[in-house]
């Protein structure tokens, strides 16, 4: 009797040109941050400190963006390693994690909002 496999979520990428998505990521961070970015991290946590970050649901729903969260983390937080538990595609419920960062946790912090938006 053949076993059955369950089907792999489909791997969905954005559909902007990079320059484009880039341009956005900016000018969201810009609302985010504003002109001269996270003061208070920058002003309280030692630029050595180094964190974990779980992301996890809140709720249920299907994964969409982790191309787009992998772009911004690029962009804003270099040393931050970020790994996707899911694909875009999957659904979760909620408690589940969706992605784990690790790094500077003032890296960390600049990303949070934007990413979780």
């Amino acid at each position: 009797m053949p076993t059955r496999t369950k089907a792999a979520a489909p791997r969905l990428a954005t559909h902007l040109h990079p320059a484009h998505l880039d341009a956005l990521l900016k000018v969201f961070l810009v609302e985010d941050l504003g002109d001269v970015g996270d003061v208070t991290s920058d002003a309280m946590i030692p630029l050595a400190r180094q964190a974990t970050a779980v992301v996890r649901a809140r709720g249920a729903g299907t994964l969409s963006g982790v191309p787009v969260m992998q772009r911004l983390i690029a962009l804003v937080a270099p040393k931050v390693r970020v790994r996707a538990a899911m694909r875009d595609g999957q659904s979760f419920r909620a408690g589940d994690t969706i992605a784990t960062l690790q790094g500077p946790l003032r890296g960390i912090l600049k990303v949070e909002r934007t990413l979780l938006n």
